[in-house]
């Protein structure tokens, strides 16, 4: 019978494997010390696996926010696909917290569906572009260095490969300068977003959070933008011309109606390529 059980140090070799096949070259769960930042950290989350032998032919990430288990990484091997390996994954998770996902694909949409989960509304991202730049590729890297204090105090600033910033005001950021700006984890002063951004030379800021959040008005009449009419594509490590933000959210309970969504809940905030 196969084995489904919270994975260890101890299977790295048959989860190496494993997500040789299930997820691209340069994908960070591919790397060893992203992995054990996600999944290897007391209390932050876990890696369920269902295990034939000695091989993976299923995985569940779980990250653990907030009190909130979100769901990350679900792949089951073809062949071992609606044998009930996927509800005994989602079962062992529902130990750890109650369940939601975001950054759904259609199939997984349809699977939690017949589920009986409730679809909530999708996430929102919000940019910035400065007003006064020439018409220029905003994308375009800025060589320039941050002075700004490093940003900690939270599990998701010890991920490997994110550069975290503390601007003056508080306001905390993602290094993205490769790419011409800054991705906002949290907004103090809305009002200073601008000026922090010409600080620094950045090109545009972004932002991603739950449709319920009241800087989502906030950010629009200072001159944001929502993702819809925004020129910065969502995807750019590497960069995707044209990428949206794939934010469909989904629960197995009725979500806290109070319960904004931040970028390091769920998947939607983390690096993404590492060697």
């Amino acid at each position: 019978m196969v084995d489904v059980r919270v994975a260890n140090a101890n299977d790295w070799d048959a989860l190496t494997v494993f997500y040789e096949r299930a997820y691209r070259s340069g994908h960070p769960i591919r790397n060893q010390s992203f992995w054990k930042w996600r999944f290897g950290t007391d209390g932050q989350g876990v890696a369920l696996i269902a295990v034939d032998s000695d091989s993976v032919v299923g995985h569940l990430g779980v990250n653990l926010c907030g009190g909130i288990a979100w769901l990350i990484n679900v792949y089951l091997d073809e062949e071992w696909r609606g044998k009930g390996l996927l509800g005994r994954l989602y079962g062992l998770a529902g130990e750890f917290g109650p369940l939601a996902t975001t950054n759904v694909n259609p199939a997984a949409q349809g699977l939690y569906r017949k589920m009986g989960w409730h679809g909530l509304a999708s996430l929102e991202r919000f940019v910035l572009v400065d007003p006064e730049l020439k018409p220029k590729n905003v994308v375009m890297e800025v060589k320039n260095q941050i002075p700004w204090s490093a940003a900690g105090g939270h599990h998701y600033w010890n991920q490997p490969g994110i550069r975290g910033h503390v601007a003056p005001d508080g306001s905390s950021f993602v290094n993205a300068l490769e790419h011409g700006g800054i991705r906002a984890i949290e907004i103090m002063v809305p009002e200073t977003v601008l000026e922090n951004m010409r600080s620094i030379g950045a090109n545009w800021v972004d932002y991603a959070t739950s449709w319920n959040d009241p800087l989502c008005e906030v950010l629009l009449q200072n001159g944001w933008a929502h993702e819809e009419d925004a020129k910065v594509p969502w995807l750019l490590n590497p960069p995707v011309a044209g990428s949206r933000m794939n934010g469909k959210f989904f629960s197995r309970e009725c979500f806290p109606p109070d319960r904004i969504i931040r970028r390091w809940d769920s998947d939607h905030g983390r690096v993404g390529t590492l060697p």
